[in-house]
């Protein structure tokens, strides 16, 4: 019986790099002696890469490309997941592709994000069958040459041969691989090579944006380096997502400038004994701005990516009214938008970027006087076993019964300890940082559902009490909102009877021992 479905072994396909001692059509006349090379097919054409601002679809090992005859994804193997006509454009949300298996692919990968565009990569592609004397394709080979253009110029890159198996004759396959390498044509491991020599002349580079937050702390940093080096990464954050946060490109710009800057600000806190009272002081009224302006629209956005989830817990008879609703939302999105763009592009807004990096960077700045200067490990080491302990005493007091505001609480005072962790993860072991940090996740997940069940129904039942209910367009929104208030309530207290679980997992022994051995492992050795 056939082995077929997953358990067939899929045919193997190796991508190789000419060089200037051997070209590829060299080689291909090389073979004649043992097998005859027919051209099949040749093709031209132009094509043009997207990828979200962090590289959603990269980090899924696929690519999104626009051809003239439509959109398609693919994996880096060059295997095609889906295609469908469709017009270019330049950005495209998972909702500008008609409904179709693309479109859900493209969905699950990228969420919230545009697509933007990053290259043109002009090709020349022929196809070729290997006969063997009985003229029966044993192997088939793909020359390619391309060049890619962006917005940093233009590149030819290295003539490319793909050869791909043929089902029954792996042995030929494996003679002609041996043959390229002979020829000195040179194979490519990954895929990630050549995607590196496309993106050469693009100013962005793969993965240059959505890791981690990590800064290299070395051990003798004093507190001052420490908290500048931090600070400045965060700076270099908010940095890069200005322009998309003004142009309005996509929600997750001005999602991450938020993050930047509320973790700016906990820094600032969390140290402020350590640091210049006066200068923390006023960046810390300035960066409150900043957060107080960037607010608004994201609370709109929090809303309008809920928007499916929002309409599918309700029956479809109050479908009209929620929509209307958005409605609203939308319209008061643009003008909140057009406020925080006259904010960002604000005298005040500059003022703060330059005197915070001159705080910074100077090297008379008052950071890195005095008590600045004491190594930061040590306080790191104090202010997260502090946290900790602060922390898990108010978790152990938290019961069915406990008032909503003590979950509020606890979820802020997590969110204190986790930044200190990421902070100044450098000096410690990463794997078992990564591994406290993921029990945290759990727990940190509830409590964030929590509170932001609670603010959604704050914020519903405001709207809900606005409303005149006079009007059949009133009657319909409160009907809608009512009942989503309904639900929300319902799943509210779902993520509250959850908590226990969570919390008993993260503050088992086991989590408590790992903090207690990590911070107390970052101090030996040192003076």
């Amino acid at each position: 019986m056939p082995i077929t479905g997953r358990e067939m072994k899929r045919p193997q396909e190796i991508h190789f790099l000419s060089d200037e001692t051997m070209q590829t059509g060299e080689f291909l006349a090389s073979l004649a002696s043992s097998f005859v090379i027919e051209e099949t097919d040749r093709r031209t054409g132009r094509k043009r890469y997207y990828d979200t601002f962090d590289w959603r679809l990269f980090r899924a090992e696929c690519l999104f490309t626009f051809e003239e005859q439509g959109v398609e994804l693919s994996r880096f193997n060059g295997l095609p997941v889906a295609a469908i006509p469709a017009g270019r454009r330049e950005q495209y949300f998972w909702w500008d592709i008609r409904e179709s298996e693309l479109r859900e692919k493209i969905k699950a990968i990228i969420e919230m994000r545009a697509m933007l565009p990053l290259l043109w990569l002009d090709y020349d592609r022929k196809t070729f069958r290997v006969l063997n004397k009985d003229r029966k394709t044993v192997a088939r080979i793909v020359l390619c040459n391309e060049q890619t253009s962006a917005e940093g110029g233009q590149l030819v890159l290295p003539e490319r041969l793909s050869l791909r198996e043929i089902r029954g004759y792996g042995t030929v396959f494996a003679k002609l691989c041996k043959s390229c390498r002979s020829a000195g044509l040179r194979p490519v491991d990954t895929m990630h090579e050549l995607l590196a020599q496309a993106f050469s002349v693009s100013t962005r580079k793969p993965l240059d944006y959505g890791a981690k937050f990590r800064v290299e702390l070395p051990d003798s940093s004093t507190v001052g380096e420490a908290v500048a080096k931090i600070c400045l990464a965060l700076a270099e954050t908010m940095a890069i997502n200005h322009a998309g946060v003004c142009q309005d490109i996509d929600s997750e710009f001005l999602h991450d400038f938020r993050i930047a800057v509320r973790r700016t600000r906990s820094l600032l806190s969390l140290l402020k004994k350590e640091l210049p009272p006066e200068q923390s002081a006023f960046f810390q009224a300035e960066f409150k701005w900043l957060g107080g302006v960037t607010g608004p629209v994201r609370d709109i956005d929090v809303y309008l990516l809920k928007r499916e989830e929002y309409l599918a817990m309700l029956p479809a008879a109050l479908h009209s009214g929620l929509n209307l609703f958005f409605d609203e939302l939308d319209r008061r999105r643009k003008s909140e938008v057009k406020r925080l763009r006259r904010c960002l592009l604000s005298q005040r807004y500059q003022n703060l970027v330059d005197d915070w990096r001159h705080y910074l960077s100077a090297p008379d700045s008052a950071l890195f006087a005095f008590r600045r200067k004491k190594r930061c490990r040590a306080v790191a080491d104090k202010q997260i076993k502090k946290r900790f302990a602060s922390f898990v005493r108010d978790g152990d007091t938290i019961t069915g019964t406990s008032p909503d505001r003590e979950m509020h609480k606890l979820r802020i005072k997590g969110k204190k300890l986790r930044y200190l962790l990421e902070f100044f993860r450098a000096f410690y072991d990463e794997a078992e940082v990564e591994r406290f940090l993921k029990h945290m996740k759990k727990l940190q997940d509830n409590l964030g559902a929590f509170n932001d069940l609670s603010v959604q129904q704050q914020m519903l039942a405001a709207r809900l009490s606005q409303l005149d209910g006079r009007t059949k367009r009133s009657m319909q929104i409160g009907a809608s909102l009512g009942g989503l208030i309904s639900v929300l309530a319902g799943k509210k207290r779902r993520v509250r009877s959850a908590f226990q679980r969570s919390y008993a997992g993260f503050s088992k022994a086991s989590n408590r021992d790992l903090l207690i051995w990590l911070t107390a492992d970052s101090r030996r050795g040192m003076p």
